[in-house]
């Protein structure tokens, strides 16, 4: 995990990195420039110009920027680190008091920090870049056939970065401080979003149940509304047929109005309204087919259903 956390810093793409490799780039490109415009004035040969080793180091220094601008940032940073890296140890290894090297080293330290190496176990890698600067020197000793591990090259180094951090104490603190305050707020914050995340999804889920719940509501008011309509046909239908019928609009006579009246109320026969009226059944026959006719019925059931609300019982 601590592993992953150093890879991500390395790749998180930053502005500065690739402002490092122009300035590289450009500051090479004028070292060249004036190298050979001195060694011109000196009355040089171009040839033995280029073939300077300080020319040919500093031209592939230049050449290896321009292509690593074209990489993702992870190979950017980890170029800038390994160039210095090796830098170090090569000046180290001409002259352990070189103080190319120890700048060189010093770089390796502020980019390493800067592109968040050092942010995880950063003692144990400063003691690690401390015994590479020791072996260093050492080997660059051993090759002058000269003894110790070069302790006035040590005690300067620990002369500068006391000198520093006391300069920059306070600033230090200050960044440390912030930066542990800012690793808490981004942990309060991502906790704080996890729990409106949830809070979030818990809404969704009362959200997804008041809608199914008004869906059921809705089907069910439809259900009860539609049972509403029938109900009120129904009533419709029934005051319809409670309703007296208009006899007038049938232009009855008198005497169909009378036989009319006696079917509907009495529901006697033929015979039994022809002995009540004195008249013959025939004639009462004849008057009920005109009513039929007139009112629109086939038999006498049908009239007396339809004009039993016409008369009182």
């Amino acid at each position: 995990m601590k592993i992953k956390t150093g890879l991500k810093n390395l790749t998180k793409p930053t502005i500065s990195s690739y402002r490092i490799n122009t300035f590289v780039v450009l500051f090479a490109v004028a070292v060249l420039f004036l190298g050979l415009l001195i060694h011109f004035i000196k009355g040089h040969d171009l040839h033995q110009v280029i073939r300077l080793f300080n020319f040919q180091l500093i031209a592939a220094s230049a050449l290896l920027m321009i292509i690593v601008s074209f990489f993702p940032p992870i190979i950017v940073k980890l170029t800038h680190i390994a160039f210095l890296l090796s830098m170090s140890a090569f000046n180290f290894y001409l002259q352990y008091d070189n103080p190319y090297a120890l700048l060189f080293w010093i770089l390796l330290c502020i980019l390493m920090y800067r592109y968040g190496f050092l942010r995880k176990h950063s003692l144990l890698k400063i003691i690690l870049l401390c015994i590479f600067l020791i072996v260093c020197i050492e080997i660059s000793l051993m090759e002058t056939g000269q003894s110790g591990i070069g302790i006035e090259i040590l005690l300067f180094l620990f002369m500068f970065l006391t000198i520093v951090y006391i300069s920059f104490k306070e600033e230090l603190h200050k960044i440390l401080f912030y930066e542990k305050r800012a690793k808490k707020l981004i942990t309060e914050t991502k906790q704080e979003k996890e729990q409106l995340q949830t809070l979030i999804q818990a809404k969704d889920q009362e959200k997804e149940q008041l809608q199914a719940q008004i869906m059921q509501q809705k089907a069910q008011i439809h259900n009860e509304v539609q049972e509403l309509k029938r109900i009120e046909e129904q009533l419709e239908k029934i005051i319809a047929k409670e309703q007296p019928c208009d006899l007038e609009r049938f232009d009855l006579t008198s005497r169909e109005r009378e036989i009319l009246e006696l079917l509907v109320t009495t529901k006697r026969t033929n015979k039994e309204i022809a002995e009540v009226l004195e008249v013959k059944t025939d004639t009462v026959k004849k008057h009920l087919h005109n009513i039929y006719d007139k009112i629109g019925v086939d038999d006498r059931h049908g009239l007396i259903e339809l004009c039993r609300n016409n008369y009182s019982l």
